[in-house]
């Protein structure tokens, strides 16, 4: 078991330091980067909603420790997971294995250096908690507290553990006068209530008292305006997204049931069924299932995120469900008739058939990246380094596409749509989500160019047609699996005549 979680570490940390970062994995590091102060810093981060996240990648810049140990650091709490799971899980090694090297927790959680794996491995914790003997009150409040330093899900995580772990206290008899006196008890809840406050008091000001220029700068001025029941119907394709991921090969958050939404909401309803069939042995675990899915049902009515990683949280709940049932209503050892004794006999190869699907998938897409890049910010980087001076001004359109370059540049960019030097998207009224028209983004370029005096570089992240006389494409980068393609031009400087 001790391999599974070695072979799992040695593989993230292999494939974390040749995977391209791009610009949401960027955005705390350039963040703390390029702030000078932690006032300035919790400024820079105000509407992402990640405070607890962004606030470790900050003190790993402070402390110098730079790009290796971020990636050190995230690829040792996942695999620390994966060793939870396969010690404490009741499935067998195989299973263990197969779980491990799957989409989600070997592509998505461990090889993109994003804090999913955070809210995977305080997962797999909380439910070993939840189902071991003793139950551990202070050990839990600390996982319940760092669970949500992460994002939305890992505060909606919260509100599913919490009431699963008192409800499993109330089963067991265990809500007693004693138990809750307990110093331990105590301590675990403070800590939990002051860890979900810490986070979700930042959320909640985003959600609603955010100003309307907040939506608009990260929407692209799209917001969603219509009910939320139509967001919600909208969401109905995402749990079989999550429960049987098979993207198209080089096209991240896709699945090959795209085109087929009523074939996805006919398979994902088919799945769920059987998860509560099987669950429904124990009290506990369907109601984890149960409030897991209302849950991701609340997020997804409210912003319909399409991305597949949000998807995987699906996932993680069915498959925490089903150890949940296992430990807590282990199958009697005697035949039971019908039904009942088909779904007991069908558990295990239905969740081998899952898992068997994801670790093919995880294994191909983590390999693809040798075909083609996560992001052209490395490539386009490479570029400007051999072809220019060490020192050449960059100029940059549109500001998030400039996050990953300015990462691997190791120095800020100028972000022609704001007229100053900057590294990570800044969420404040400035913010230009679209490109520059033509005219502007010239009127900038002339701008730094009368300031500079010599040639500049200009970097989009969409083709422009460039003037023989004004400049030249120095190089291209137009294969990514995410939308980072980068156009790179060399601007002459013309002294002014006389």
């Amino acid at each position: 078991r001790l391999g599974v979680a070695l072979g799992f570490f040695a593989t993230c940390y292999w494939m974390s330091l040749r995977h391209v970062m791009w610009r949401d994995e960027w955005q705390p590091l350039v963040t703390a980067r390029d702030t000078t102060t932690y006032v300035e810093f919790l400024r820079g981060i105000e509407w992402w909603g990640m405070t607890g996240f962004f606030s470790f990648c900050w003190l790993i810049q402070q402390a110098g420790l730079g790009l290796w140990f971020f990636k050190l650091a995230l690829v040792s709490i996942a695999a620390i997971g994966i060793y939870m799971f396969s010690r404490w899980s009741p499935f067998p090694l195989a299973l263990n294995a197969l779980f491990a090297f799957g989409y989600f927790p070997l592509y998505e959680y461990g090889s993109i250096l994003r804090n999913y794996g955070i809210i995977l491995t305080t997962s797999i914790l909380a439910t070993s908690i939840i189902t071991s003997p003793r139950m551990h009150p202070l050990a839990f409040g600390i996982c319940l507290a760092a669970m949500p330093q992460t994002n939305a899900f890992g505060l909606a995580f919260c509100l599913v553990f919490g009431p699963t772990y008192v409800y499993e206290l109330h089963r067991r008899g265990r809500l007693t006068r004693s138990f809750l006196a307990a110093p331990a008890t105590i301590a675990g809840i403070v800590i939990a209530l002051a860890g979900i406050a810490a986070a979700g008091i930042p959320i909640a000001e985003i959600v609603f008292a955010a100003p309307d220029w907040v939506a608009d700068v990260t929407t692209g001025g799209n917001r969603r305006t219509d009910p939320h029941f139509n967001r919600f119907r909208e969401s109905l394709v995402f749990p079989v997204r999550g429960w049987l991921p098979i993207p198209l090969f080089g096209s991240w958050n896709s699945h090959f049931l795209d085109p087929l939404p009523t074939a996805q909401i006919t398979l994902g309803a088919g799945i769920a069924l059987a998860t509560l069939a099987w669950v429904a042995r124990s009290r506990t675990a369907l109601m984890f299932f149960g409030l897991g899915m209302a849950w991701l049902a609340v997020l997804f009515s409210h912003t319909p995120w399409n991305a597949m990683r949000y998807h995987g949280h699906y996932f993680v709940i069915l498959v925490l469900a089903l150890w949940m049932v296992e430990r807590l209503s282990p199958a009697p050892s005697v035949p039971t008739q019908g039904a009942r004794r088909m779904f007991l006999l069908c558990q295990r190869p239905f969740l081998a058939g899952l898992l068997v699907v994801h670790a093919v998938v995880g294994v191909i897409f983590t390999m693809q990246e040798y075909v083609v890049p996560f992001s052209g910010s490395r490539e386009a980087a490479r570029i400007i380094r051999d072809n220019e001076a060490p020192d050449v001004l960059v100029i940059g359109d549109v500001d998030a596409w400039m996050v990953p370059l300015s990462g691997c540049l190791g120095r800020p960019v100028y972000i022609a749509s704001r007229r100053e030097f900057g590294s990570f998207v800044k969420l404040d009224a400035k913010r230009r989500w679209s490109p520059l028209p033509a005219d502007e983004l010239a009127a900038v370029i002339q701008e730094r160019l009368a300031a500079e005096r010599r040639d500049v570089v200009l970097v989009t992240n969409y083709p422009i047609r460039m003037p023989e006389e004004f400049g030249k494409v120095i190089g291209m980068v137009d294969r990514s699996i995410t939308d980072e393609r980068y156009f790179v031009f060399r601007i002459r400087y013309r002294r002014p005549e006389g």
